[in-house]
This record gives C-alpha cells, structure tokens and sequence, in this order.
C-alpha cells in the first residue's frame, strides 16, 4: 500500500558550501523548494555535502558507490520515513544512489528522486 501523500517530505542533494557561496544560490534547492510549493509538501535540508566534488553533469564515467562519504545526514535531523529527493540534472545516478543510501540509514523507508534533466 502507498504511504499517503502528506507523509512525504521534500529534500534536495546539497552544494558544498564552497560552491554555494560561489553562485550564491543552490539550484537543486530551489528545485526541491518549487517541487514542495507545487504539491503542498514540507520541504527540508536533511542532507550536507561533506566533500567538495567536481560537478558531477561535466564528468565521465562517474559509478554508482563512488560518492558513498561525500554525503551525511543533518546534525539533529528527524528524517521522515517517505522522501522525495530533488536534484536539477540526473548523469550517473551516482549522486542520487549516494543520497538515498544516506537516508535511508537515518530512517527513511523509501526514496524517490525528482530531476528536472538527464545529461549525458
């Protein structure tokens, strides 16, 4: 059985504050923020980038596992069992794959992600 839609709660993978501070906005989430607005969820941060990365859209190659240590969960965090996980543009998975692991070994049952583009 689904869980009903207001146990959802929207999320997004985070910049590196390096680069946050750099573009001055992180664009996946104002995605996560918009997602959230459009179906009436909460919208959190649950996640922190702890290693600064090359973009992940201008890499080749990139594998699924191979960002496992670059992401943790929010110090104090309550992680909702039912997460939709925005981020602005898919590649590899890899970023996604490494977000989810997170939460869901701080709680979460299911992880769903939302992009707004695939890149090659």
């Amino acid at each position: 059985m689904a869980p009903p839609a207001h146990a959802w709660h929207v999320t997004n993978v985070p910049l590196h504050g390096r680069r946050k501070r750099a573009r001055g906005f992180d664009q996946a989430e104002q995605v996560g923020k918009w997602t959230a607005a459009l179906y009436g969820l909460p919208h959190a941060n649950f996640l922190t980038r702890v290693i600064h990365t090359l973009p992940q859209a201008g890499q080749t190659g990139r594998q699924v596992g191979e960002l496992d240590l670059v992401f943790a969960a929010v110090p104090g965090a309550q992680i909702p069992e039912y997460v939709l996980l925005c981020d602005d543009v898919f590649t590899s998975g890899a970023t996604m794959d490494a977000c989810a692991k997170v939460l869901k070994d701080a709680g979460a049952k299911q992880v769903w992600g939302y992009v707004l583009a695939k890149g090659g």
